[in-house]
């Protein structure tokens, strides 16, 4: 099987993908806050499990299905740490987008040894007009 990067429109090669459904606004955004508590511990190597955010967007004008519209890599706002005992909250800031009336959110969760996986709870994607 070939890889399959994470911004690929379809697939991912990753073992750990969680995506939300697609969701429609009424209204046009141009930002998307995503937040949720997230737990990442370091392994034995001191090599760290990792939570990634990706995002996808349509436009109200597009002739583009939203299932051929690759993934963005979502930048979080301040860098959180590993943390042995406790979850910790993540929020990405996703701004300065084009108008859009379609998205999605995926998740892309990631480590080196299968008993040091990352958590994720109170997740939130919050479409925003700035």
């Amino acid at each position: 099987n070939a890889f399959v990067t994470s911004t690929e429109a379809r697939g991912d090669s990753n073992a750990a993908v969680y995506i939300t459904k697609k969701v429609t606004l009424e209204n046009p955004a141009n930002s998307i806050h995503v937040l949720f508590d997230g737990y990442r511990a370091y392994d034995s190597n001191g090599n760290s499990s990792e939570i990634e955010i990706y995002y996808k967007v349509l436009g109200p004008d597009t002739n583009l299905q939203f299932v051929d519209v690759g993934w963005s890599e979502a930048t979080i706002k301040k860098a959180v740490q590993p943390d042995q005992s406790d979850f910790k909250e993540y929020v990405y800031e996703i701004e300065s987008l084009e108008d859009f009336n379609t998205f999605a959110i995926k998740v892309v969760m990631q480590s080196d040894s299968s008993s040091n996986v990352p958590f994720m709870e109170n997740f939130r994607a919050i479409a925003l007009s700035t």
